[in-house]
């Protein structure tokens, strides 16, 4: 039970972890997949000419350029991957802010009462980050 909170937790630190400000890179390798990197030297040098760069998200429009954007229509796609994208954000704040209350729940479970209540708050947010990578995986499967 443990081991798999463990590797739980790991993949869903690793599914959350945002980069800060840095240059991304993409490129397909020889089988045609499509690979992501941070590392330009990374970037076979035959593909370096046509390789495709990202800035970060965490970089915001300039001040003196207004940005002008429309809502979507009620039931668009646009609409809908909005909504997905606020919920994906919104679970994921709350799964990061009840991991690090059962730290420091864990710290204080003496009791076997205590250690059978933290015992089942895991297993619950365990279930709630499944959901939330199986909702994840779901639209990394369906690109837009």
């Amino acid at each position: 039970m443990r081991q798999l909170f463990l590797y739980l937790m790991f993949g869903m630190v690793i599914l959350i972890a945002m980069p800060a400000g840095a240059k991304f890179y993409t490129f397909k390798d020889q089988n045609g997949v499509i690979i992501f990197t941070d590392d330009l030297s990374q970037v076979p040098e035959d593909q370096r000419p046509g390789v495709k760069t990202f800035e970060s998200a965490t970089e915001s429009h300039p001040k003196d350029k207004k940005v002008e954007k429309t809502a979507p229509a009620p039931d668009s796609k646009e609409n809908r991957l909005e909504k997905q994208k606020k919920w994906l954000i919104n679970e994921q704040n709350a799964l990061n802010l009840e991991s690090d209350e059962l730290k420091s729940l864990k710290k204080t479970a003496a009791t076997p009462e205590k250690l059978e209540e933290y015992n089942n708050k895991v297993q619950t947010l365990n279930k709630r980050i499944e959901k939330y990578t199986e909702k994840l995986a779901n639209l990394k499967r369906f690109p837009t």
